[in-house]
């Protein structure tokens, strides 16, 4: 007869597999994220409404691999229907101005640099760029569980900060780290963040589309 433990540990397990398929179908596993297919790195692609629920924040550092629009209002030649993939040398390629750099740009700077470089070109020119990126999400016992864009040199520590932290059941010596590479299957990387901080161990590099997960305590 099962024990009452096991029987709630399958229940967890079972919550959180429906929670895990959630996030990945969010993150864009064996689909196209957000509805719009990436383009060859540094290429443009064409048609298309511009994608939805992109970083907006003047100073979100763009990353390789992050994909933009840009936008150049009245100016049809800088529509906002066409998507950037920054490559992995950090630029994107551009009409008329041909490639720029874009990577370890906030957006703000990217828009001032693209204003400047176009000004030759078109007057009272203002330029908005939105930034798709590469995610990862959080979820278990954090206070603030969700999906947030990957920022340059995201660590386990960095992203359960900003899930705001662990509850007070949540178990930090157990933290779990999904990650699919190559179109496999996921594997499951255990992480001790007790060991993190007290300097016994290296801080976990997190990187695209990793779902890390906080179980609560007594589960292992």
């Amino acid at each position: 007869m099962a024990t009452e433990k096991g029987i709630h540990g399958c229940v967890l397990m079972s919550v959180l597999a429906v929670g895990l398929v959630a996030c990945w179908m969010t993150l864009g596993y064996g689909a196209e994220t957000a509805g719009v297919a990436a383009p060859a790195s540094g290429a443009s692609q064409s048609g298309g409404a511009p994608f939805e629920g992109g970083i907006t924040s003047d100073e979100y550092v763009i990353l390789a691999d992050d994909i933009l629009t840009i936008d150049g209002h009245q100016y049809t030649e800088l529509s906002p229907l066409r998507a950037y993939t920054v490559g992995k040398d950090g630029t994107i390629k551009l009409v008329y101005i041909g490639r720029v750099k874009a990577a370890g740009l906030t957006k703000r700077k990217l828009e001032e640099s693209l204003e400047e470089r176009y000004k030759k070109y078109f007057r009272n020119l203002v330029i908005n760029v939105t930034v798709r990126s590469k995610n990862y999400a959080v979820v278990g016992e954090v206070r603030s569980p969700g999906i947030f864009p990957l920022q340059l040199k995201a660590t386990i520590l960095t992203a359960i900060a900003r899930a705001s932290g662990f509850t007070d059941y949540g178990s930090q010596s157990d933290v779990i780290i999904i990650r699919t590479t190559g179109g496999g299957m996921p594997k499951r990387h255990k992480i001790d963040c007790k060991d993190i901080l007290k300097g016994k161990a290296e801080d976990f590099p997190i990187e695209p589309n990793d779902v890390i997960w906080v179980p609560r305590k007594g589960l292992f």
